[in-house]
């Protein structure tokens, strides 16, 4: 699994900026990346990633279709971010789903956004070759939590 963030103009990411990402299905925990590229800055506009989210717990794809993703953001000095957030989920039969949140504003108010991964995600096959960003321009399915 994958994220990539297409950041819009606007706010960008400090370098001290801790990202973090947890998918999970049910009680169980598939997949997490607890601070993804530490010590980077994010400039705006811009496309970042693939930046890996870790498999902890495989799980099928009627798992996956079935769980949600969480981003929390955790920011030293009360910095905004704005950006686009794309999960990729690739099986080994090689189907990928694409979830994404639309673009979206993190602050000191607003610091835990989730996706749910079910059947409005996108689904592409591996005959599409690299996937891009500009397959995100689809409409959002995520809510903000905070």
């Amino acid at each position: 699994m994958d994220v990539i963030f297409v950041m819009p103009r606007g706010d960008g990411r400090d370098y001290d900026t801790r990202i973090a990402v947890e998918v999970t299905s049910g009680d169980v925990e598939a997949a997490q990346n607890d601070n993804l590229a530490p010590g980077q800055s994010f400039k705006d506009p811009g496309t970042y990633g693939p930046f890996a989210i870790h498999v902890i717990t495989p799980f099928r794809e009627g798992n996956y279709l079935q769980s949600i993703t969480k981003v929390t953001f955790v920011s030293v000095r009360g910095e905004r971010w704005i950006t686009d957030i794309a999960i990729f989920a690739k099986f080994s039969h090689g189907l990928t789903y694409v979830s994404h949140s639309g673009v979206v504003v993190f602050d000191q108010n607003t610091s835990i956004l989730e996706l749910r991964n079910d059947s409005g995600v996108r689904m592409l096959s591996n005959q599409f070759g690299a996937l891009s960003p500009s397959l995100l321009k689809q409409p959002s399915i995520a809510k903000n939590s905070g």
